[in-house]
């Protein structure tokens, strides 16, 4: 059953982190807005989206998609100590974006996308046809227990750690007017 394109994008983004970082679903999801779950173990990657696109064209739906990826660590050493556990966050931040980045090159994700939104027909028009790219992180954030949902009743410390947000643009969706309204909002 083929997904929305948005979704298709962030399955195959995880997908690949999975298969090629060693990343499990038990600590890695797609999530709402980069949250982890509240039973995440010391490390948690999300890949999400906040729902916007640009759209460039005034004769066909060239669409900007985009995706983030936040990657928190829950903190193990005191808060005097905390330049280490940013150190391992960035570790694996910059192992997410040299992962994602040669999609420049060998277009996996952008296929595997294609192929989950069912847009990778022969000769079809119509799909993700420009890779994305890595266009910035957001600043290191500190959080605390409302970012693991951490029930603060049942005692014992609150949970608190350190996140970061990678963002990519693109990849390019290119649909002509006249498809793009014949198979949606079915």
């Amino acid at each position: 059953m083929d997904v929305e394109p948005q979704q298709a994008l962030e399955l195959a983004v995880l997908t690949m982190l999975q298969d090629q970082l060693g990343y499990t679903a038990k600590n890695s999801g797609r999530t709402g807005f980069g949250e982890p779950p509240p039973t995440c173990g010391p490390t948690f990657l999300s890949v999400w989206h906040d729902g916007s696109r640009t759209i460039t064209s005034k004769t066909m739906l060239d669409e900007l998609h985009g995706l983030s990826v936040t990657v928190t660590v829950r903190c193990e050493l005191s808060w005097d100590r905390v330049v280490k556990e940013r150190d391992k966050l960035e570790k694996r931040l910059n192992a997410v974006i040299a992962m994602l980045q040669k999609d420049c090159h060998d277009s996996r994700v952008m296929n595997a996308a294609n192929k989950l939104a069912g847009l990778d027909a022969f000769g079809q028009a119509i799909g993700f046809r420009v890779p994305m790219q890595c266009v910035g992180l957001d600043p290191v954030q500190r959080k605390g227990p409302d970012w693991f949902a951490a029930d603060l009743a049942a005692g014992g410390d609150p949970p608190s750690g350190l996140a970061q947000t990678a963002r990519f643009k693109g990849p390019q969706r290119v649909r002509s007017i006249p498809t793009a309204t014949a198979n949606e909002g079915g």
